[in-house]
């Protein structure tokens, strides 16, 4: 019997413009950019990656936004770190080489909870927006709920 957990490390960013979030939409559901940590690449690297790989934006990042640990017996373990970033002058344009990433887009702050339900991501992306404050956040899937309906 493997009893090896499954641990994900990955980063993401927070791009706005416009009082719009930068979202992608992978496998039918929408979210921030983000993905998995490679070997020997630092958390920051990761997220400037991957907005690019998503989005085809460059950016720099400023700060961290948030920092969310979940897990479920049935998912593992995660843990990602979300940057605050501003994007350089560029069009969104799909670079993902894991061809996963359907859609990115800037969606407006109302609408986000319409859009983003998985709620290790969507409170704490609600609480940074409203507050502006870098903060932790931990759920236990297997005793709450994994998405919100609006």
């Amino acid at each position: 019997m493997d009893t090896k957990e499954r641990v994900s490390l990955a980063a993401g960013v927070i791009v706005e413009k416009e009082k719009s979030v930068l979202m992608v939409y992978e496998r039918g559901h929408w979210g921030l950019p983000k993905g998995e940590r490679e070997q020997g690449e630092a958390m920051r690297e990761t997220a400037i990656r991957e907005a690019y790989e998503e989005t085809g934006l460059r950016v720099t990042l400023k700060d961290v936004a948030f920092v969310t640990e979940f897990h479920a017996k049935n998912m593992g373990f995660y843990l990602q770190v979300f940057y605050h970033a501003e994007a350089l002058p560029g069009a969104l344009q799909i670079a993902d080489p894991d061809d996963e990433i359907e859609q990115a887009d800037y969606v407006p702050h109302a609408d986000i909870r319409s859009k983003m339900t998985f709620r290790p991501r969507l409170l704490p992306l609600e609480y940074w927006l409203k507050n502006r404050q870098k903060e932790y956040f931990y759920y236990n899937l297997d005793q709450e709920a994994m998405f919100i309906r609006s």
